[in-house]
This record gives structure tokens, sequence and C-alpha cells, in this order.
């Protein structure tokens, strides 16, 4: 009697698990493109202030909250601006969406917006989705009745900006495609250009057109988040060694071969001062503003790592915060590239004096606050966890500490050539200063 109750509560024990399993299964099908922050990020201190909208919410995950109802209020009045500009009529573009609300659904934790149905949700995306295409309109075309004619003050406007950019206050770029092409605005302005302008305009660096083409399928962006991850890395190149960054306790780097699996070493992090200043190294800005274009080349005594600009600001922070959760997803990417280049930056300096000193070289801008400021925000990034890099990053430190041994084991030498060099670049100087000054027509 006893075994007989035993088998059928295993047989309810097994049945019920592949009930659970099914159901995952059906609600959830394949990896999500909009998740929640991960909880590791969550338990940081202070951490969700930099990941919740404070004016307006976009798709379902904040959506009706108490302190965003102010920005609910004015979405229908720049939604309709939006459909009315673009020549369309609300019932063909909620018709669009409506009929791939399953596959839009699946992009974000069901769980998470299990509350609502799928024309509930449709609505949502139709709304959410015109007013976040007409503030991209106005903002970048600058049109009249723009942003300046809008029920937003100043102060609103900077916190809208920085809400679009938050990990769990996406929109499926899909969506925007559904309502955006087949638009007939009076104007010329592309919007897909339109997107990319705004997009860019939130990266404050040098840096030429981004080659994403939003038209090619293949490299439409799951969206604007994923977009601005995308201007901010380039192209991904295709190296066979990547590299390994492993935070506080260890402090140390670790090589990988081709499947991934770390190799140990005992190679240290690149110290900025004074260490690496001292062996002739100097820092100078890379060609292209890419996170991904890091590298180093030596000269005999002396050495550049070229690294590109990047600015920090209040706005640039929840940005790059929101990037490295949405790196740190399971499943997102294999490419943990903006994590990886603040973790590297973050191995260049430990205080206000090497801020100060990347200041200097003019590879990074800060519009933060004190530099000792900027050094906490890299060194709380980059705290307490482990950071795989499948970048180009693989080669600066080994390039670097090679510079490094050959200046230590040639010292002597060195010092004498680099004393000489550096008189004879002064005197040219002078000679260039001279001739300049006192032209040879006029002797």
């Amino acid at each position: 009697m006893i075994h007989v109750a035993s088998t059928t509560l295993d047989k309810q024990l097994i049945e019920d698990l592949l009930a659970k399993v099914e159901e995952s299964d059906q609600s959830q099908n394949g990896w999500l493109t909009i998740p929640k922050v991960p909880v590791t990020l969550r338990n940081i201190q202070d951490f969700p202030k930099w990941i919740e909208p404070s004016v307006i919410s976009i798709g379902p995950y904040y959506h009706g909250h108490d302190n965003l109802q102010e920005g609910e209020k004015l979405k229908p009045l720049w939604a309709k601006r939006f459909i009315d500009d673009s020549n369309q009529r609300v019932r063909c573009l909620y018709q669009k969406i409506e009929r791939k609300i399953r596959e839009l659904r699946n992009c974000y934790d069901n769980q998470a917006i299990s509350e609502y149905n799928d024309k509930q949700l449709a609505t949502m995306f139709v709304l959410d989705g015109c007013f976040l295409l007409h503030f991209i309109r106005s903002f970048c075309s600058n049109k009249e009745g723009g942003l300046n004619g809008s029920n937003f003050t100043n102060h609103h406007i900077a916190y809208i900006q920085q809400d679009l950019f938050l990990l769990e206050n996406q929109l499926p770029f899909q969506v925007l495609k559904l309502l955006f092409q087949d638009a007939q605005f009076q104007d010329s302005n592309s919007i897909e250009e339109l997107i990319k302008d705004f997009v860019t305009s939130k990266i404050i660096m040098s840096r030429g057109k981004s080659g994403i083409k939003l038209k090619d399928e293949e490299n439409v962006p799951f969206h604007l988040l994923d977009l601005l991850r995308g201007v901010l890395l380039g192209k991904l190149k295709n190296i066979s060694k990547q590299l390994v960054v492993v935070s506080e306790p260890q402090q140390q780097m670790q090589e990988v071969d081709e499947k991934g699996n770390p190799q140990e070493t005992n190679k240290k992090h690149i110290q900025l001062s004074p260490t690496l200043m001292a062996t002739g190294i100097q820092f100078r800005r890379s060609k292209t503003g890419e996170l991904r274009d890091v590298s180093f080349t030596s000269y005999g005594m002396i050495g550049y790592l070229n690294l590109p600009l990047l600015a920090i600001d209040r706005s640039s922070v929840p940005r790059l915060w929101n990037l490295i959760a949405y790196e740190m997803c399971p499943n997102m990417t294999s490419d943990s590239g903006v994590t990886s280049y603040v973790s590297f930056l973050d191995s260049l300096h430990d205080n206000s004096e090497d801020v100060k000193e990347l200041e200097f070289t003019r590879v990074l801008q800060n519009f933060f606050g004190g530099n000792e400021e900027v050094a906490q925000f890299f060194n709380s990034i980059s705290v307490n966890w482990a950071v795989r890099d499948f970048s180009a990053y693989y080669y600066v430190p080994s390039d670097t500490r090679a510079h490094v041994r050959r200046h230590n084991s040639n010292r002597t030498p060195w010092t004498i050539i680099a004393l000489v060099a550096a008189i004879l670049v002064l005197f040219l100087t002078d000679v260039q200063t001279y001739f300049t000054v006192f032209p040879r027509s006029t002797w």
C-alpha cells in the first residue's frame, strides 16, 4: 500500500514538472530582447535610480506607475501629431501591431507583463511608439512647433531623453518600423536617419556617421539601447585571442583560448601612473570614436596607447549602467564590449590624479563633476564581478607590458636617448616657430 502511494506521488510530481516545462516553452519561446535588469545589479546600493524612468514610461514594465502619470497624459497628443504628420490612420497602425502581437510580447518577460492582454499591449505599443517617433522627429528636425512648442519643460525633455535609453523602458524596434514604414511626411527627412541622429546625439564625442543601416534587415537593432550600443562599439573585430578582465579581489588578467576557456596568468592590470608614464608611454586619441578602437604602438623608447574619446556627464552615467545591465543579461550577447571597455579604462587609474592625466591627454572629457567622482564611478562598475571581453583589447596589455620590459631592461641607455630626443624636438620646434614669424622672403 505504501509502495502504491509512493508511486502515485512520484507520478504526480513528474506530471507537474512536465506541465511547468511545457508552460515555460509555450509562454517564452526564445531569449528575451528586452529583459529585466539582473538581480545581481539591482542589489547594488542606489542602483535602482539608474534604471527606473523619471518622466515617461515606454513599454509595459513601468506602465501605469503613479509617478509617471504626468507624462502619460501627454502621450495621446504627441501620438496624434505623429499620425497626422505621417498621413496614416490609427486603426491601420493598430492592426499592424495586432498581427505581430504574439511575437512582440515574447520580447519581454511574460511573467512581468502577464496583467496585460494582447489588445491592451497592442494599444500600448501604438501609443508609446507614436509618441516616441514624434519626440525623435521633433528633437532632430527642429520642425515648427517641435519640442519648444510642447507641454514639456527643458527639465522634462532632458529626463525624457534619459528615460528612452533605460533597459526596462524599451520598445521592440520592430514596433517602430511597423509604425513608420508607410509614413508619408511632407518633409524629406528619413525617419531611419533621424533615429540614428537622435541616438548618436547622446554620445558626446567626435565621430563620423554610424555605419549601421536600419533598412538592412540583418543590422536592425532590437531597440534604441541596442542601437546606442552598436554605435558606441562599431564593428566587432575578428581575433583569435581574447581577454578576460577579472576585477577585485583577484586584480589580474586572464587569457582565454579560442573556446573561451580561461588560462591562468600572473599578468597584472595596467596601471596608469606612475609606472606607465615613467616608461615613455603616452596617451592619444584613436582615429575613430568607437570603443573597440583601442591599440598600442611602440616606437622604441616611446609608446602610444591609443584610446577613443570618452565623455562622462550626468546623463551618460545611467546610459553606461543600462548598457552594462543589458550585456549582463543571460543569452543576450557573447560580446561584453561596453562593460569590457569601462573595466579596461578603470584598470588604467585608481584615483583622481589618474583621471586628471586622462583628461590632460584628451582621451577623457569630464562633465560629471570632480575627478574623484569619476574615479569612484569606474571603480564601482568593475568591482566584485568578472567581465569577459571578446573585443580587441587582448593585444593591448601584452604589447604594453612588452614595452615596459624593454624599457626596464635598457633603462640607462634609453634614458639618455630619450633626453637627447626631447632636446632635439624642442630645438626643431623653436626653429619652426622662428621661420613662421620671420619667413625667408623677408630676409
